[in-house]
């Protein structure tokens, strides 16, 4: 199925950037920045860290795709639409919730139905920024985001297209969309759609990261980002994902990164086993990096739906053992009880844990919660704005970033959108 979005010419998509001067960073400054006021208590792991250890697989057809390659900075330039700043097209997402900042997505993405007729939408899931990427939170001086989608019925990624990332620069308010895909063969490569949730997303250094909820950990790496646009073998107007006659092509979007790898556990697990004590098998939901604490830390937690018996677990890995080439193996530094079910994403402050849960098609709730040895004590709460997916903490900004998945044409209306929030209650 072609993606025929990623083709449309953005109109007035300078003009639709509404920002303070300086970007980003001055419109977010005026939350003072956090800085630890202690080392995190001590770690004391409790007893089922098997379940989250993975090994690593790696693949090479990334390598093989006979196109040429474009660069991050490249990526995060070439903006094809515009978000809209505090828009009303999305604002009634916000509920009862009071955030910092909002901004809406360009009209061809605000409901991000594709293909109408069979039911298939892309929905954001996933949010991670340079500040998770670097420790001077820029690349290449660009301040930049990402957004994770995967394509579906919305609750079931069973969509033709698999998944996107959106690449946004905050210095023009603009973002590309890129498709992840599955490489194959060597001579050459193709490739095809990921048909996963892709519920949560970390960039790290050259890295991404994508939960693949049963198996483990999806990696990709930005020095095979592929530009069909500007490879005489490649196409953007065509409506098929992969190598055909010896032309390559992605749904019409410019722009493919093939994974390099996986981290798998040794037994995925079936949906009965989700947030099953008795199966104790690990759910990959959602990904976050800890940077407060030193040395960093990947994270990985479950969703559990309000049905279950249990709320589901937060596991810490050395996030230098995740890197790929750094081993075999990925163990977890410890795993923990969440505070609660219908958890969609966590980061932390190095003071608190912040954990977005999300209430169905109403305000979800960011908790402020207190890590002890085994659990998080939960503290205090604030009201988010309805489907709150994964966070991630801006560090120089003390604020935290998510976005709202749900989009509805209904009575009430409300669309989707990417916004911040404080981490002082």
């Amino acid at each position: 199925m072609s993606d025929y979005r990623d083709q449309v010419t953005p109109r007035r998509r300078a003009a639709r950037w509404r920002r303070t001067a300086g970007g980003l960073l001055a419109a977010v400054c005026a939350t003072a920045a956090v800085t630890p006021l202690h080392a995190a208590p001590a770690q004391a792991a409790i007893s089922n860290t098997a379940a989250f250890t993975m090994t690593w697989t790696p693949d090479s057809a990334a390598g093989y795709v006979n196109m040429v390659k474009a660069s991050m900075t490249a990526v995060i330039d070439d903006g094809l639409y515009g978000l809209v700043y505090r828009g009303t097209q999305c604002d009634d997402a916000k509920g009862s919730a009071a955030v910092i900042d909002w901004y809406c997505f360009d009209d061809v993405d605000a409901s991000s139905w594709k293909d109408p007729e069979v039911g298939n939408a892309w929905v954001p899931q996933g949010m991670t920024t340079t500040s998770d990427m670097n420790m001077d939170e820029t690349w290449n001086g660009r301040s930049a985001s990402i957004v994770g989608w995967y394509h579906g019925a919305p609750g079931d990624a069973d969509g033709p297209n698999g998944i996107r990332i959106s690449v946004i620069n905050w210095a023009t308010g603009e973002y590309r969309h890129v498709l992840l895909v599955d490489a194959f063969g060597t001579s050459p490569a193709g490739y095809s759609p990921i048909k996963i949730h892709a519920g949560g997303l970390l960039w790290y250094g050259r890295y991404l990261y994508v939960p693949d909820t049963a198996n483990g950990i999806r990696v990709f790496s930005l020095d095979y980002i592929y530009d069909l646009g500007a490879s005489t073998n490649g196409t953007t107007s065509c409506s098929y994902i992969g190598l055909q006659n010896g032309t390559y092509c992605a749904a019409q979007y410019k722009y493919v990164i093939p994974q390099i790898g996986y981290w798998k556990v040794s037994s995925p697990a079936a949906s009965a086993d989700f947030c099953n004590p008795d199966s104790g098998k690990a759910r990959f939901s959602y990904l976050a990096v800890d940077r407060p604490n030193d040395p960093d830390r990947l994270i990985v937690g479950e969703f559990c739906e309000s049905t279950k018996s249990v709320p589901g677990r937060l596991a810490a890995y050395p996030m230098a053992s995740a890197v790929p080439g750094a081993g075999s193996t990925l163990s977890p530094s410890w795993v923990k009880n969440l505070p609660s079910r219908q958890i969609q994403g966590a980061a932390t402050n190095g003071i608190y844990w912040y954990f977005n849960k999300s209430n169905g098609h109403n305000n979800g709730s960011l908790l402020q919660t207190t890590e002890t040895s085994t659990t998080f004590t939960l503290g205090a709460s604030r009201a988010t704005p309805i489907g709150p997916e994964d966070l991630s903490f801006w560090r120089s900004t003390g604020q935290l970033w998510s976005v709202s998945e749900y989009y509805q044409n209904a009575t009430p209306t409300y669309g989707r959108m990417i916004y911040s929030m404080p981490t002082n209650f």
